[in-house]
């Protein structure tokens, strides 16, 4: 992803001088992170020149755990497919019965049937284009908003930052080409049932959702999905107790050739 790397350190001794070795080998800094680990750190750096023989002279450094591209990230496109599904539940959302496949293969719509809603307000998040979190079928009548963080690893117009930011305007999903798919899958999970409005989302009660930012006309890296990742499970970790939610799903529509050591460490971090 534009010649950018992913380069884990052992962070205990000369730190300093081994990003200005880095620096020294033609290394643009962009970012630097904390590791998961006491005394290691992430380093997202760019190779404008030289790309293979700098990655080889950096994975040689003996402060290196590890220095690997920025593999490229696409989304999955939207599904357009209809199935017919019977309403069952008596919803009035007008498209249920052509759109609300999501409910019927995921038995969501079974569980439902038998068992009903519960009473527990749940969370869910999503790692995306984005998510429009003022659209009509993601808000309650009295105008709640059901997305309670929304974060972006781009400027509007597509740069990318260090940071994951909030977006303040209440839509991150805005770059023409990915064509709202972040807030598509948004309203797959979470979209308000028997509103009169659009479809049901497969969790459409009780529901909180985090929508980051981490693909921008319909392309990120490993390091703005799974660093998304990241900052998502640290908001978790701080807003909800295990004893109230032990597990919380995620939904990533996307995808790419490989998996490095980076994007690895982040999926395990989570999953812990």
């Amino acid at each position: 992803y534009e010649n950018n790397i992913n380069i884990k350190i052992n962070s205990k001794n000369s730190f300093a001088s081994c990003l200005k070795t880095l620096e020294r080998e033609g290394c643009i800094i962009n970012s630097v992170k904390d590791g998961i680990r006491k005394d290691e750190k992430y380093v997202y750096a760019k190779i404008p020149e030289n790309y293979a023989q700098t990655l080889s002279k950096i994975r040689k450094m003996k402060e290196v755990i590890f220095a690997e591209p920025d593999y490229l990230i696409k989304i999955w496109p939207n599904e357009t497919e209809s199935f017919d599904v019977k309403n069952t539940l008596s919803l009035n959302d007008p498209i249920f019965e052509s759109k609300g496949y999501s409910l019927k293969i995921t038995k969501a719509l079974k569980a439902y049937e038998e068992i009903g809603y519960g009473q527990k307000t749940v969370w869910a998040g999503i790692i995306d284009t984005g998510t429009n979190a003022n659209h009509e079928d993601l808000k309650l009548e009295d105008g709640t908003k059901l997305v309670k963080i929304l974060k972006s690893a781009f400027t509007e117009d597509g740069t990318q930052t260090p940071t994951f930011n909030d977006v303040v305007s209440g839509n991150s999903d805005t770059d023409e080409s990915s064509e709202g798919h972040g807030t598509h899958c948004s309203g797959i999970i979470a979209a308000i049932g028997n509103n009169g409005k659009g479809i049901s989302g497969v969790a459409w009660k009780n529901l909180n959702l985090i929508s980051y930012k981490a693909l921008y006309n319909g392309t990120g890296s490993e390091q703005t999905i799974y660093s998304a990742l990241k900052d998502l499970t640290d908001e978790i970790r701080a807003l909800v107790p295990i004893s109230e939610q032990a597990t919380i799903p995620v939904n990533l529509s996307l995808g790419g050739g490989h998996a490095g050591q980076f994007a690895l460490e982040m999926i395990n971090y989570a999953l812990s």
